[in-house]
């Protein structure tokens, strides 16, 4: 069993790349048409997982917490990528529909509009957003209590204000809110061991996970929840709350059992590049697959999804060798200020 509560060496790396390349997997899978019992599994924990881990990963506390070189890491590692990748793909989409088709050259205010509002890709915008105000709120206080005050203020207020009424928001802003109860919960598991160490033994790791199957068999037969990430919907929030946690708990109990498999440590170190460029390579893949007209949703979605996975490593090779910055491994920035 890998020593989860270690937090040194590769082996805590090892469990945390294991546990992202699932969660991307998991992404891709989301996206391939999977059924809907598919998605009353995937729901609760798969991007929710994310926004955990990245909390697990924000903070130290047996390190000093270093709010500049944080906001420094922040630009290198979320904000240039997210840059790079949004005119990127703005502007070949733009030249050839709206330049060459259409002939119309006004797409530059656009462009302006998507980049600073944050409209390009959900999931970034609420990263970069959870992370700025992280880093804001850690500079003033690393004590525990004073963290959950913080999370639990963030979502109280987003319960009782229009954030929650599924208005669009710049850079994501509500969705950012729930985001960071998740940022917040890796933080305090990453403060106190002894929660890993309880949820990585084997009897609390199975009574977790069939306690999650049965969830989600009531789910797919009684609809108990409606939970769209993407689209700011939590009905009712507390249940998505505390099932997502259940199912979080129980996928670090299972990759703490699990060897780690070479092909998902590595989907886990570049899940940026996979992000990127998945929706891309699946609707290429999504094409060939309804050629052979299998009917038959829960094999065409993995077909789709495993496919797709094997051929996203190609960005994910092209990125790290000639466009680091894209792949957010770049760190020059961070280093001067370092020295």
């Amino acid at each position: 069993m890998k020593h989860i509560g270690d937090n040194s060496g590769k082996q805590r790396l090892g469990w945390i790349d294991m546990m992202r390349g699932i969660c991307m997997f998991l992404v891709i899978l989301h996206h391939s048409g999977a059924p809907d019992l598919y998605q009353r599994f995937l729901s609760p924990f798969f991007l929710s997982g994310f926004f955990f881990i990245s909390g697990y990963l924000f903070m130290n506390p047996q390190k000093p917490f270093d709010g500049r070189l944080k906001l420094i890491r922040v630009v290198e590692t979320l904000l240039i990528p997210y840059f790079l990748y949004a005119t990127l793909t703005y502007f070949v989409k733009a030249l050839y529909v709206e330049v060459w088709q259409q002939e119309n050259w006004d797409i530059f205010i656009l462009y302006l509009k998507e980049l600073l509002v944050g409209k390009k890709l959900w999931f970034m915008s609420v990263l970069v957003v959870c992370e700025v105000a992280l880093t804001a709120f850690l500079s003033i206080s690393r004590k525990l209590m004073w963290i959950a005050v913080f999370t639990v203020s963030v979502g109280v207020l987003w319960c009782i204000t229009p954030l929650s009424s599924g208005k669009f928001y710049p850079w994501y802003l509500s969705q950012a809110c729930i985001a960071l109860l998740f940022m917040s919960a890796g933080i305090v598991v990453r403060m106190n061991r002894r929660i890993l160490q309880v949820v990585t033994m084997k009897s609390i790791t199975i009574i977790l996970g069939v306690v999650f199957l049965v969830w989600v068999a009531l789910d797919y037969h009684y609809h108990l929840a409606y939970i769209m990430f993407a689209s700011n919907c939590f009905e009712p929030l507390w249940l998505f709350l505390l099932v997502a946690l259940l199912g979080i708990m129980s996928l670090i109990g299972m990759v703490s059992f699990l060897p780690n498999f070479s092909w998902l440590v590595a989907l886990g170190r570049n899940t940026l590049v996979f992000y990127f460029f998945s929706n891309q390579v699946m609707m290429l893949v999504f094409v060939q697959v309804e050629r052979f007209q299998i009917g038959n949703f829960y094999i065409s979605s993995w077909l789709v999804a495993i496919t797709s996975s094997l051929l996203l490593t190609i960005p994910v090779v092209v990125c790290n060798k000639y466009l680091p910055w894209m792949a957010g491994k770049c760190n020059i920035i961070s280093k001067r200020y370092s020295l």
